[in-house]
């Protein structure tokens, strides 16, 4: 997605109407070659001479994974279907396209940083004690908020200007509907990478159910908002009701470790 942002950016930049198609295009292809080389041979032996019993072992210990990220997913996935749906109903084509814009340029920096950080975090807090486990999320959460700010500062500031000198004056609309996002996008920054930690802790039925209530709570606010202010009142409301589900989500999300310390664990 980073690549694809990037790509589409430049085409703005150089006022290319096709850098929208062409710059996913070229990021996939870019992955496809950056993959092409093909693993190991000895890497594949080794799993084949991995015992079937084993395998059966991994797959009870950890059914939870598959059992409840995947409605996860799908939830995740039906909630932006609904939105593109209500954006259409109540503002047009043109609404659904600058909303699309503006969440894809503005969370690249989440999915980034978020990829980065969830792979260093992960196993940081599989090999740790409880306690040692709640200060780190603690600590991630705050670098990732003073990240964030400035960001947030910016979009609210000169998010306007910043889009119709990135993409053209014709995009200016996108940047108003940027400004009115950027609460959300900050702190869908900071809990971006923060899905792991649930994983981590085994607590992804309580991710599931607080998931649930955060996408009724985003459906709600933009219906409600596009109903009383249109495209840009849906985004003013969305920003209100995720400020006030994640900061319940990141409240409570410490108290979620309540594994005994692993064995051998350093902190």
């Amino acid at each position: 997605m980073g690549g694809t942002a990037l790509a589409q950016s430049a085409a703005g930049a150089l006022s290319l109407l096709q850098g929208l198609i062409v710059g996913p295009v070229l990021a996939v292809a870019a992955a496809l070659l950056a993959l092409r080389r093909p693993a190991p041979l000895g890497g594949w032996l080794a799993l084949w001479r991995v015992p079937r019993a084993a395998w059966q072992a991994a797959a009870r210990e950890h059914r939870s994974f598959p059992l409840l990220n995947t409605p996860h997913a799908f939830a995740g996935a039906l909630q932006d279907t609904l939105t593109v749906v209500l954006l259409t109903w109540w503002s047009g084509d043109a609404a659904a396209g600058f909303w699309g814009l503006a969440l894809r340029y503005l969370k690249a920096p989440a999915t980034l940083i978020g990829s980065a950080v969830s792979q260093v975090l992960y196993p940081r807090l599989a090999g740790s004690d409880a306690e040692t486990s709640r200060r780190v999320v603690r600590q991630v959460m705050l670098v990732l908020a003073c990240a964030v700010a400035p960001l947030v500062l910016a979009l609210l500031l000169f998010g306007p200007g910043l889009f119709a000198w990135l993409f053209g004056e014709r995009w200016r609309e996108a940047g108003e509907l940027a400004r009115a996002l950027a609460p959300y996008i900050g702190v869908h920054f900071v809990a971006s990478p923060l899905s792991v930690v649930t994983l981590a802790w085994e607590a992804q039925g309580w991710a599931l159910k607080l998931a649930l209530v955060g996408q009724v709570m985003f459906v709600g606010a933009l219906t409600a908002g596009l109903a009383a202010g249109g495209l840009l009142g849906g985004a003013w409301a969305v920003s209100a009701a995720m400020v006030v589900y994640f900061g319940w989500f990141f409240a409570k999300l410490p108290g979620q470790c309540r594994r005994p310390a692993a064995a051998g664990a350093k902190p």
